[in-house]
């Protein structure tokens, strides 16, 4: 749906797409893989996650820290004109934060209804019952 979106707002954009397969029993680094790999291919300047995983719940302590400074790191120092995005999560905020929209280097995105005066200005804006976010256990606050 992500891909549908974009591709309704920036018609004449050119979208390249990266099907991983999901591993369960190295909670979803594919993930974090597909974004580097994203990102060093030409051309590109925005790298989209859908999925995620609730690494703060499930995974052992500091996997988070490691992709972040293994996987997407080293992709954004080399590629520091691509902007990271990934889903905040489908569970709402009690799930926790999900990985990668957890990592300081992404911009966490979340489902918002905005509700605007009859004459298309801001009104005001719901975040999603089911949206995911919140404050993360593993990183600290950036600066």
């Amino acid at each position: 749906m992500d891909i549908e979106w974009a591709h309704a707002m920036a018609p004449g954009a050119s979208i390249d797409v990266l099907n991983a397969v999901p591993d369960f029993a190295n909670y979803y680094e594919d993930i974090p893989q597909g974004m580097a790999t994203l990102a060093g291919l030409p051309g590109v300047s925005v790298v989209s996650a859908s999925y995620g995983s609730p690494l703060e719940s499930l995974a052992p302590t500091g996997l988070e820290q490691q992709w972040d400074s293994t996987i997407l790191g080293p992709a954004i120092a080399a590629h520091p004109n691509v902007s990271f995005f990934a889903s905040s999560g489908d569970s709402g905020a009690s799930d926790g934060l999900i990985y990668p929209s957890a990592s300081p280097s992404v911009v966490s995105v979340g489902g918002t209804t905005l509700n605007l005066t009859a004459s298309n200005q801001w009104l005001s804006e719901t975040g999603w019952s089911y949206s995911g976010g919140g404050i993360s256990n593993t990183f600290p606050e950036p600066a």
